[in-house]
């Protein structure tokens, strides 16, 4: 059996300083503030690759903007808690840590932080110009009217990689979908829209939101020359998500 990940961008540094410097902060260079203070608002947690990987695109090019901000991270960590109890807390948390702070920008990566922003905009951050990246299936619709938002949209080519798959084997009459968490769902919208073009071509098997532990049971009834489409992040049974170099291999070595 075969795996092939969703495609994703490595880095939004060079377009996240255009959007900061040209989108977020419209000022003349006079009246720009002496050393902006900016707010990074991440999704999930320190120690996670792809939020690694966010993170040091984004230093790496204010280092060298000229700017000299003052920057402020936080890991909202909204992907492993999901509670009602948890949103609260942490929206009151941040509430009191920055009661007396001001910030110039805020820069949001992923869907969790940007919706966070958007719920708490008038108690939290209003009138705070936001930029964002890797924003799942980007619609206009999300910013809900409000105004002062820029970014950038995190798109995968559901197509370009189903047929790469199918060039690379192309005696597979069978792809299996894998899927978790919230982020699969506007990916598996993607994959609808373009299931019509292979139909007589493959079936495709659905395996939603399976623990890692549980993949293996799964794949054992499918046919051994099942290739696999993975549209998310994968989790184990306690709920953690996973590296996906890190699930890309213990699910092939459960198949094997």
């Amino acid at each position: 059996m075969h795996y092939f990940p969703r495609l994703l961008p490595r880095s939004f540094a060079v377009l996240l300083y255009v959007l900061l410097i040209a989108g977020a902060l419209p000022l003349p260079a006079a009246t720009l503030p002496v050393r902006p203070q900016i707010l990074v608002l991440h999704s999930s947690y320190r120690g996670y690759n792809w939020t690694d990987c966010q993170e040091q695109g984004i230093m790496d090019v204010l280092a060298h903007s000229g700017l000299a901000p003052s920057v402020y991270i936080e890991y909202l960590d909204l992907y492993r808690n999901t509670g009602a109890d948890y949103y609260r807390n942490l929206r009151a948390l941040l509430a009191e840590k920055f009661s007396h702070r001001h910030f110039d920008a805020i820069i949001c990566t992923d869907d969790p932080a940007l919706d966070f922003v958007l719920d708490n905009r008038a108690q939290l951050f209003a009138g705070i110009p936001t930029t964002f990246c890797g924003i799942n299936d980007f619609k206009d619709a999300k910013l809900r009217g409000m105004p002062g938002f820029t970014g950038v949209s995190e798109s995968i080519d559901v197509k370009g990689t189903l047929d790469v798959m199918l060039a690379l084997h192309p005696h597979a009459r069978d792809i299996a979908v894998v899927g978790e968490k919230a982020e699969y769902i506007p990916n598996r919208a993607q994959l609808y829209r373009v299931m019509p073009a292979y139909r007589g071509r493959v079936t495709f098997h659905f395996i939603e939101g399976v623990p890692l532990e549980k993949l293996g049971e799964q794949f054992a009834h499918l046919p051994s020359d099942t290739i696999v489409l993975l549209l998310s992040q994968l989790c184990n049974a306690q709920g953690e998500q996973l590296f996906l170099d890190r699930a890309h291999g213990t699910a092939h070595t459960r198949k094997s």
